[in-house]
């Protein structure tokens, strides 16, 4: 869903990937680094301090002296949120803005025709996605503080209400509750599958006659999904319906309430 680069990043844990695209667009949060300058071929890489040469007639001894090793500079990114921290984010982002900087960021947002359940995709499409998704807009870089102008046709110093246009993008995307599952539901472990399991497809087939030896396959299933339920219904149990946006409860009152 994003444009893709190679990036460093430190992991804990493999992250899970987007279903649709394969790619997890959370782990995109920085832009490339900009290429090194020229190498100098004229300059070793390992670097000594040179021996004058001994005097004539002298004994020849080993050069001990030290030497540099160049150092190869890598460059990391930023560990990125899950969909859970994203989501979570976003609610207590949009619940403590004010009322003014809400309705202006969901005006800007219809001025430019984008459904809500397609705004990610707007912005996955004509911005840094990672950087805008795991950072507030203050510390984004000034490329990609163009590019989400340039997006919305608004001024470049409205910073909050960049930063609750994303909120709203994240918590109208249409993949966020499949995300939200997947990410929650603990991987299964062999004592799940035979203590808690259901029989989903077996050889030979239920009623079939056997012969010797009794060999019988089955292919079976467990998940906990109480876990990824209850993030799930703590998250979008939050949501409600404001202009065909999805927005949290909390601030609903207020849009309605607040005059120009």
């Amino acid at each position: 869903m994003i444009n893709q680069h190679l990036h460093l990043f430190q992991l804990k844990e493999v992250p899970r990937l987007d279903s649709r695209f394969q790619v997890d667009r959370k782990l995109l949060s920085q832009r490339p680094p900009k290429p090194p300058p020229p190498r100098d071929d004229s300059k070793p890489l390992i670097q000594g301090t040179p021996k004058p040469p001994p005097p004539p007639g002298g004994d020849s001894k080993p050069d001990f002296s030290p030497f540099v090793i160049s150092p190869f500079v890598l460059s990391a990114g930023v560990l990125p949120k899950t969909t859970t921290q994203l989501a979570r984010s976003a609610i207590s982002q949009l619940e403590n803005a004010s009322p003014a900087v809400l309705r202006e960021a969901i005006n800007t947002v219809k001025n430019k025709n984008v459904a809500a359940n397609r705004l990610i995709n707007h912005l996955e499409r004509k911005t840094f996605i990672g950087e805008v998704l795991n950072e507030l807009a203050k510390n984004w870089s000034n490329e990609t503080k163009e590019d989400f102008v340039g997006a919305f046709n608004m001024a470049a110093d409205k910073l909050e209400v960049m930063d609750n246009i994303v909120s709203i993008a994240i918590l109208n995307d249409p993949d966020l509750e499949e995300e939200l599952r997947a990410e929650n539901t603990p991987e299964t472990t062999e004592g799940d599958l035979q203590e808690n399991r259901r029989i989903v497809w077996q050889k030979p087939s239920p009623g079939e006659r056997l012969e010797p030896p009794y060999l019988i396959l089955v292919a079976v299933e467990y998940q906990d999904v109480a876990q990824a339920e209850e993030v799930v219904q703590a998250i979008l149990g939050e949501l409600v319906d404001y202009q065909g946006y999805k927005v949290p409860k909390a601030i609903a009152p207020k849009l309605r309430e607040f005059k120009f």
